[in-house]
């Protein structure tokens, strides 16, 4: 019989959870499940193993780490002192995670408030999901991000940024060469959705926050065009992504999914599918 790994992801929302299960054959990874399910349907039952946890971005500190390149040290160990230098608790109050990017001197490196991942604890344990032990911490963004580059069609180019769009907050990770380099967020707490002209001021708002990090990118030495956008969540919709175009000049899509990696392929195709790219993404190891 041949072993396998099975890995569930949660996106916690504001009354309901986005859940997805990814299950490792031979190190391959197939999407057994996705759906939504509400807060009070959720009954104590069966644990769920291997279980990881979207951390929302309010809650992530992210920095730009720069190290020598002539080191006797392991260059992840250097990122991490920088690191906890940086940051303004003791480094203790957080839990960290370090990305290599394409240059062995410079590192991302983010810091999630432990307060933080220990509400979410307490949120899925009082539903029975999870125990304290079996949980992985990680940021939505670092999701969104290895959600895309695995399991999206068609999206991309050298360098693109992920966005994903919640009813009061949106998420964002750029891709640069397979790499995530950089991750943020916008806060639309006050958009009205339903209102063209409050949407426009909330695709303005994506774009200016968009442009303040390729600025920044920029300095880092990342100087190649912005080429695509891709759009994805709640808030994704072809009438969206008319209105931001007015604001960017690049390609703006929404993802597709690949079939090859569904256990049921139909799932892959689901006009909705891509509003479960962070839980996809929270499943992969």
């Amino acid at each position: 019989m041949t072993a396998f790994l099975e890995r569930t992801g949660l996106d916690l929302h504001s009354g309901h959870i986005s859940l997805a299960r990814v299950r490792y054959t031979s190190g391959r990874p197939m999407v057994m499940d996705m759906k939504t399910i509400s807060d009070e349907s959720v009954s104590e039952g069966e644990p769920l193993l291997h279980l990881s946890v979207g951390v929302p971005n309010a809650c992530v500190v992210a920095k730009q780490l720069r190290i020598p390149e002539l080191l006797t040290v392991d260059p992840k160990s250097a990122a991490q002192y920088e690191l906890s230098l940086l940051l303004l608790d003791p480094p203790k109050d957080y839990l960290h995670e370090l990305i290599p990017t394409e240059s062995p001197s410079r590192w991302l490196g983010l810091a999630l408030k432990r307060e933080c991942a220990e509400e979410l604890n307490q949120r899925i344990e009082s539903r029975g999901l999870g125990k304290g032990e079996s949980v992985h911490f990680c940021p939505r963004s670092v999701a969104l991000g290895k959600a895309i580059m695995t399991f999206a069609i068609g999206s991309g180019g050298d360098y693109f940024v992920a966005v994903e769009i919640d009813d009061s907050a949106t998420t964002l990770a750029f891709l640069q060469g397979g790499r995530i380099v950089d991750v943020g967020q916008c806060a639309l707490s006050g958009t009205d959705w339903s209102s063209p002209a409050s949407v426009d001021m909330a695709m303005r708002d994506i774009r200016t926050v968009i442009a303040l990090h390729q600025s920044r990118l920029f300095s880092l030495g990342i100087t190649t065009p912005l080429t695509q956008i891709v759009l994805s969540g709640l808030q994704a919709t072809e009438e969206h992504c008319k209105i931001l175009q007015r604001h960017f000049p690049g390609l703006i899509t929404i993802p597709r999914l690949n079939a090859g990696f569904f256990a049921e392929p139909a799932q892959a195709s689901q006009s909705a599918a891509h509003r479960y790219l962070v839980p996809l993404g929270l499943a992969l190891e």
